[in-house]
């Protein structure tokens, strides 16, 4: 298995009308290049220097595909420490996804109460 990330993120549409997720029109494939296409941008607090951040599409192979429930991949790293990353990595990961959202809806990709919702775990093996 390829450990050269550092986080994994799974991403879902739940709609509350059928109350489950859904993927109809193939709106994940969708949310996902809008995911791989922007970029997360911060800045340390200990240093002041920036640091981007790219999530990209992973396949993984047998056994391990089976293990992960997302394949969105990035390998993140800054001068901060493990759980102030994390923070920083969840925070702003979470406004580009409300974007996103925002984006879908105004373009009618996106039903009224359906919200994206998301998960990220760090890969303790690898990367950090």
């Amino acid at each position: 298995m390829d450990n050269s990330f550092t986080h994994i993120l799974c991403v879902k549409v739940w709609s509350p009308h059928i109350k489950m997720t859904t993927n109809y029109g193939n709106i994940l494939s969708i949310i996902k290049n809008y995911i791989i296409n922007a970029n997360i941008h911060f800045i340390s607090k200990l240093d002041g220097n920036e640091a981007i951040s790219n999530w990209k599409m992973s396949q993984f192979e047998k056994p391990y595909n089976e293990m992960f429930s997302g394949d969105l991949v990035a390998n993140i790293s800054a001068n901060l420490d493990i759980k102030d990353l994390d923070n920083k990595v969840y925070h702003y990961t979470k406004e580009v996804l409300q974007d996103i959202e925002d984006q879908m809806k105004a373009q009618n990709k996106l039903c009224d109460g359906e919200k994206i919702v998301f998960t990220i775990v760090r890969n303790i093996s690898g990367g950090l």
